[in-house]
């Protein structure tokens, strides 16, 4: 067997603005890495078979349609309309989520979460939203936005990850070779800290996420819309074959990742 050459397990955690997955794969080496001699002839053959590199197993996926950064914005929102003394005149009831108001406090908190990915603490300001339609700063830091988010982001994703890893039968957390995290919402400081906990890497300052899927997940995401759009699903056996052909395509593109890592 080659040096080198084995196989490796990769948990894979994609956070959107509505919606989050968590994959366990399993990657295992192509043919040519794992044999050291092999005669012209077998060696042309090997190579025609195992273009696309290591082959990629999915051992397990869980997904929920209502984890996504959107409520890092809620729980701010729900936190200044409580707290805020120049908010004091709108409370939850009085305050419709689809008044402009609202609207122009959501927007601001969507827009401190992301000053809070880069800096640990930041004010943005959010414009007639006060008494008498005066402008209303908004000030917080990293630490307060992680404990408001503790228990509707933090405890629901820490979860998430332990039943993939039961599900794909991980031995324990040491048996996570890499991780690969996707999407807006695992840009958030406190988002990476969760995982790293939750593979027992929070201490391994050498530890790094890769972040290779970045680059494609959005044309790959509106490749899976498209194949929605022009899908009639009619009943569960149509349903059944979508969903195959969207592993597929999964597995497709991890394996031209891994293949364009190389180069």
């Amino acid at each position: 067997e080659a040096a080198g050459a084995k196989e490796k397990t990769i948990l894979v955690v994609e956070m959107g603005h509505a919606r989050t997955s968590v994959s366990v794969l399993r990657m295992l080496p192509s043919i040519s890495e794992a044999t050291t001699t092999t005669t012209t002839t077998d060696e042309s053959k090997s190579s025609n078979e195992n273009d696309g590199g290591d082959k990629v197993r999915v051992l397990s996926t869980i997904s929920s349609p209502s984890l996504g950064a959107n409520l890092i914005d809620i729980a701010l929102y729900h936190h200044f309309l409580s707290n805020h003394p120049s908010l004091s005149h709108h409370t939850l009831q009085s305050l419709q989520s689809n008044s402009r108001p609202a609207q122009r406090l959501l927007e601001g908190c969507r827009k401190l979460k992301h000053l809070l990915s880069m800096l640990p603490e930041n004010t943005v300001t959010v414009e007639n939203i006060g008494k008498n339609e005066s402008d209303v700063n908004l000030s917080c830091t990293r630490e307060t936005m992680k404990e408001l988010c503790r228990e509707v982001v933090i405890d629901r994703l820490e979860g998430m990850i332990d039943s993939a890893l039961v599900k794909a039968g991980v031995a324990g957390k040491d048996g996570i070779d890499a991780v690969e995290i996707t999407g807006g919402g695992l840009r958030i400081p406190f988002v990476q800290e969760t995982i790293r906990n939750a593979i027992g890497k929070g201490e391994d300052e050498d530890f790094a996420f890769s972040r290779s899927l970045d680059d494609t997940s959005l044309a790959f995401g509106a490749s899976l819309v498209g194949i929605a759009a022009s899908s009639n699903v009619n009943d569960a056996d149509d349903a059944e074959t979508m969903d195959a052909d969207r592993h597929a395509r999964r597995t497709e593109l991890l394996e031209n990742e891994t293949a364009m890592s190389r180069r």
